[in-house]
């Protein structure tokens, strides 16, 4: 991981030498992480804490501690915390109408639950609220996404887990502020516990998407965690509000049920429930931090899986079990150290020939057609795989152009998506290569490789790393013409298999559950089309 920020200013969390050293089962870590892979578990990185030590870790190649992770609703977390912060220094209150903070937005005198709607109800998940899943965040304005949306409860009835209302609290300090949530959180919060200033998807007016968008390195996450179950103390100082901590570890719901649904034990500011012992920060595809209250454990998960069931299994099977009293087992320990070590996640394509080709398109423009269909649905498509841009401002694509620049053991990749261009660098000799890159109106690392299948077929694999899937593009040349087929791992199956259950949910009757299938079916094709173009 050469091309990988310097680590001069990053705060590392203390490391024991072995689990045992914390009162842990090495036995125990290594049977619940073997299990993960048997099942065949998308995880990317494993940290067990004991009382702030690392007592056992696994990353992935190519994923690593200090390396940005998107985080998804473990945002949410960090949206929570900026308001404790808030709310303790009294520039805001949780009583505080949501509409005094947006006058412009006219609401109606006679919507009185719109005017009975608090902060407090935001920042719960109680605003009475249900927005659309499919709700286009290209638009310029994001704010009407909770407005207008239909109200299937009064403020504080009931939980419904929104989106929008991480977002509308973000907006709503943004204005109190007078600056961005990330630039109020530099004193308080990403300072004080070595972090490096984060990325945070914005609406097109800068503000926090709040409830996902945040990308932290697992290292980053999980010292946020250990600061939070030490009632905000980190390093023996007061960092976050204890005072808000005990109050959003808890739930603030009347009767945690949701949708018929049961929240175990409940919904705080931000926080789960997860049972009587433990609470959690959750974001899609396998961000997990699991906290258990009393046995001083943490468990912090980075993945890119759909099903998290595996996961929580893991995460509970350490938190309950590993805890250990017992002599050290120097075998298990060292099998738990070779697991770690040697758990790779990417398999890199190396390219066993080189083919003549190189020479008829090295350096060469190949123009591609613009497929209109994926544009005009909302998806073009783009280098960088759909759940990282489906709930983004820009989602970039419409790739145009691309050239190949050949060396010894590398090629270049350049490409044109939009108005913008990128070039990395592909190893084709079995490593990637680290390339800086900007697509989506944000900034990337890139790890490319790339080989050739045959003499006419050659195979890019691109991971931003940032980004819990990676693109894998076969392009196909022969006699001026070009073909490019793209991918993604996971596939786009996934993504749509993650919010086909929320679709069907908002669908009234069986006929149109049975549509929005057929519909969400067709969008896996269309969102990833065989491009055709020609070199000269």
């Amino acid at each position: 991981m050469k091309n990988l920020p310097n680590d001069a200013d990053f705060i590392y969390l203390p490391r024991a030498k072995t689990p045992e050293e914390c009162g842990l089962s090495s036995a125990v870590i290594l049977n619940a992480l073997q299990r993960l892979n048997e099942r065949k578990s998308n995880w990317h990185s494993c940290m067990v804490i004991k009382d702030g030590v690392v007592a056992a870790e696994c990353f992935r190649f190519p994923f690593a501690a200090n390396q940005p992770h998107c985080m998804y609703s473990i945002s949410k977390n960090i949206t929570g915390l900026a308001l404790g912060f808030a709310v303790t220094e009294g520039k805001i209150s949780l009583d505080d109408r949501v509409v005094d903070f947006f006058p412009e937005y006219k609401f109606r005198p006679d919507d009185e639950k719109m005017q009975k709607m608090t902060v407090r109800n935001l920042i719960s998940m109680n605003s009475g609220k249900r927005p659309s899943y499919l709700l286009n965040k290209t638009d310029e304005d994001w704010l009407p996404h909770l407005f207008d949306a239909k109200w299937i409860n009064g403020p504080g009835e009931k939980f419904e887990y929104v989106n929008e209302n991480s977002y509308c609290v973000c907006a709503i300090l943004n204005r109190v502020l007078k600056q961005s949530v990330v630039e109020y959180l530099d004193d308080r919060l990403w300072k004080p516990l070595g972090i490096r200033t984060p990325f945070w998807e914005t609406d097109s007016k800068g503000i926090e998407s709040g409830g996902w968008g945040i990308n932290l390195s697992p290292e980053s996450m999980a010292k946020i965690f250990v600061c939070v179950q030490n009632g905000g103390v980190f390093n023996g100082k007061q960092i976050i509000p204890a005072e808000w901590i005990k109050e959003a570890t808890v739930s603030q719901q009347k009767d945690d049920i949701a949708n018929g649904t049961q929240l175990q034990n409940g919904y705080g500011y931000s926080f789960w429930m997860r049972n009587r012992d433990v609470f959690c920060g959750e974001g899609m595809y396998g961000q997990i931090a699991g906290v258990h209250r009393t046995n001083g454990l943490l468990v912090c998960m980075t993945g890119g899986e759909t099903d998290n069931g595996p996961q929580w299994e893991c995460i509970t099977d350490i938190l309950e079990n590993a805890n250990s009293d017992d002599e050290a087992d120097p075998t298990a320990q060292k099998q738990l150290q070779e697991f770690c070590n040697n758990n790779a996640f990417d398999t890199v394509c190396r390219s066993v020939i080189r083919s003549p080709m190189e020479k008829q398109i090295n350096g060469k423009n190949i123009h591609f057609v613009k497929h209109r269909l994926p544009d005009a649905i909302g998806f073009p498509f783009s280098v960088i795989p759909v759940p990282a841009t489906y709930m983004t401002k820009d989602r970039g694509g419409n790739i145009h152009t691309v050239k190949f620049e050949f060396t010894a053991d590398t090629c270049r990749f350049t490409w044109h998506e939009g108005n913008c261009m990128n070039t990395v660098e592909c190893g084709m000799d079995g490593n990637y290569r680290y390339t800086k890159g900007f697509v989506c109106s944000r900034p990337y690392l890139f790890a490319a490789a790339a080989a050739w299948e045959d003499n006419y077929t050659l195979k890019v694999v691109l991971r931003p790393m940032e980004c819990l899937a990676s693109r894998i593009l076969v392009f196909r040349f022969e006699n001026g013409k070009a073909a490019m087929t793209p991918s993604m791992v996971p596939s786009v199956t996934m993504m749509v298999d993650n919010i086909a259950g929320f679709v069907r949910d908002m669908a009234k009757s069986q006929s149109m559950k049975n549509l929005a299938d057929k519909a969400l079916k067709k969008l896996e094709t269309i969102m990833e089309p065989v491009h055709y173009g020609t070199y000269h």
